[in-house]
């Protein structure tokens, strides 16, 4: 039980932090969903059982899922301890990503991209 909660919902939000904690936690076999005390699960499972920033990315894309927000957070949270070169060694296929030229583009994609989720967030809500 979740401290406060009473056993209420929070504390049913929580059971993936708590499975965590305790060594159970698995994805669940739909794959990690938007819910986020299940996304800030996946994101420990991934960095506590990686050795590597790459590893920890692979292992993050292998739950299934909402994957791309695993996997941002693990690299965020990884890749913000090493240096650029330290990120082009474990990941040498970086070198091969475009990235736009004006970061006009990265705020004009970066808002779509947020919108599509609050619709696809509302549209599961209402399920």
């Amino acid at each position: 039980m979740v401290a406060g909660t009473g056993g209420g919902p929070d504390a049913v939000r929580a059971e993936p932090l708590i499975g965590l904690a305790n060594g159970h936690w698995q994805a669940p076999s739909e794959g990690v969903s938007l819910e986020p005390y299940e996304t800030v699960a996946a994101v420990m499972f991934c960095l506590i059982g990686s050795d590597t920033l790459r590893q920890a990315l692979v292992n993050a894309v292998q739950l299934h899922g909402d994957t791309d927000t695993v996997a941002a957070l693990v690299g965020g949270l990884l890749g913000s301890q090493l240096t650029p070169n330290d990120i082009r060694a474990q990941l040498p296929w970086s070198k091969a990503v475009l990235l736009p030229e004006s970061d006009d583009q990265v705020v004009e994609v970066s808002e779509a991209l947020g919108t599509a989720r609050a619709v696809l967030s509302s549209a599961q809500a209402n399920r």
